[in-house]
């Protein structure tokens, strides 16, 4: 696993969206099916990374829920797929993990 502490400018990103409390039997599903429609994502910035975006809500911790996102960097958030979200991450310094790989082993990242 890699890990790096970056600065990143805030930006915006379009992908599917998993909450609950299950991310090791959802979200290798969730980025499959990411991959599956990420050409029907508008205004993508070229690169070859992708985000996954997880935020915990306080109230939800207790429960262990969370929002995860398989996305794509865009542009704009003008045109958003049906069935797909759009988000605008702030600036900020993040943990950055890189996954490389199968899906199904997304957890051990």
């Amino acid at each position: 696993m890699e890990l790096k502490i970056v600065h990143k400018e805030a930006f915006k990103v379009v992908g599917l969206k998993y909450w609950g409390n299950d991310p090791v039997n959802n979200c290798p599903k969730l980025w499959r099916d990411f991959m599956e429609r990420y050409s029907e994502i508008e205004n993508v910035i070229p690169s070859q990374e992708h985000y996954g975006i997880m935020c915990t809500r306080e109230e939800d911790f207790v429960d262990g829920k969370f929002d995860y996102i398989a996305s794509a960097e865009v542009s704009s958030l003008d045109k958003i797929p049906v069935g797909m979200v759009g988000a605008e991450i702030p600036e900020a310094t993040y943990a950055a993990f890189t996954h490389k790989g199968k899906l199904d082993l997304l957890q051990d990242t």
